[in-house]
């Protein structure tokens, strides 16, 4: 059954209502920004991907201050299909380190890569799953709960 256009109506309308009834919603910026921006593929076991991250500043756990300078933890994975088998990746520290930092201020883009090597088959030039994760986190303070974390996982090409 499909819908008619006034259950489409009824629905548009519930959703309007809804939003108004919860106030005003702002379009604010993610808290952290991840975008792969480029993807090597080296003698069929060695994947490099790079991308760059933007984050917010974080709030200081200990004072509620603005924290524009966060330690930063970050890792990398790379999936594919080869015949029955899946070729596997993964590198990087997801551990914030307060000697690795990061610029949180909403627009600088910091620019990041990955070095893996293949822990199972070899990797082909064909579409792939590419997962990065940031963790950034206080560095006055680590694991005070300050922390924030991205996870994204594209389809890319390797080649």
């Amino acid at each position: 059954m499909y819908p008619t256009s006034r259950r489409i109506t009824g629905i548009l309308a519930a959703t309007v209502l809804a939003a108004a009834m919860a106030g005003s919603v702002s379009a604010a910026p993610p808290p952290i920004a991840i975008t792969i921006t480029s993807t090597h593929l080296v003698a069929k076991i060695q994947v490099i991907v790079g991308f760059d991250v933007v984050c917010q500043p974080l709030v200081s756990a200990i004072d509620g201050s603005p924290v524009t300078t966060a330690a930063l933890g970050f890792g990398a994975t790379m999936d594919q299909a080869n015949g029955k088998k899946i070729a596997h990746a993964e590198g990087g520290d997801l551990m914030p380190n307060s000697n690795r930092l990061i610029t949180c201020d909403g627009t600088t883009v910091t620019h990041l890569s990955v070095t893996m090597l293949s822990a199972t088959v070899p990797f082909h030039k064909a579409a792939a799953i590419a997962g990065v994760r940031v963790n950034v986190d206080d560095p006055s303070c680590i694991y005070c709960g300050s922390d924030r974390t991205l996870l994204i996982t594209p389809k890319v090409k390797l080649g």
